[in-house]
């Protein structure tokens, strides 16, 4: 599993997920899986688009900011 952060890419309209060493790059569709930090610890969810992006773990859903980072791995 690569550690990286998730960075939304606005020419392309897509979240992106870069790996920490730069040598991984992925665009995310509907339905990838992805480990998301939340406070100390990665909360395993799958991103969606509704309106806009989000992210839906176990018991709750995640709306992504476009301006916003998150420290994530895939």
């Amino acid at each position: 599993m690569k550690r990286g952060i998730l960075r939304f890419n606005e020419a392309i309209e897509r979240w992106q997920f870069h790996s920490d060493a730069g040598e991984y790059e992925r665009d995310l569709h509907c339905g990838d899986g992805v480990d998301i930090m939340v406070g100390t610890q990665y909360v395993h969810g799958r991103i969606e688009m509704g309106d806009d992006w989000y992210i839906i773990f176990p018991n709750a859903r995640f709306r992504l900011m476009r301006r916003s980072f998150y420290i994530a791995r895939m």
